[in-house]
């Protein structure tokens, strides 16, 4: 399933709202990929995205701008904060519990 930058423009990748979640289709049809998913399963990270949809970082940034609005490292700023405050007001410890919020102390 590759997506090239035609001569025309953008290949019709696109990104859609269905409810609450974010969706890829793609212009062969039938699938949909999830972004939230995506997203998680790929630790926010956007090479890992392209990856997975077979996609230049650049293609996978004119698509988002386009269709969501933001660019995807701010989407993806933004999705792992929903997460993290979901995990919190259900009582999960989120960072890995240690407090320090990226600080070394004794420096």
């Amino acid at each position: 399933m590759g997506f090239w930058i035609s001569a025309i423009g953008l290949a019709q990748m696109t990104i859609i709202r269905l409810d609450q979640y974010w969706c890829v289709l793609f212009p062969s049809g039938g699938e949909r990929i999830c972004l939230q998913r995506l997203a998680l399963r790929h630790g926010y990270r956007i090479c890992a995205l392209c990856a997975e949809l077979e996609c230049s970082e650049r293609y996978l940034y004119r698509v988002f701008v386009r269709d969501i609005g933001l660019p995807p490292k701010e989407w993806l700023r933004w999705e792992r904060m929903v997460v993290a405050r979901r995990k919190l007001t259900g009582g999960e410890v989120v960072g890995g519990g240690g407090g320090g919020f990226g600080v070394r102390h004794g420096e």
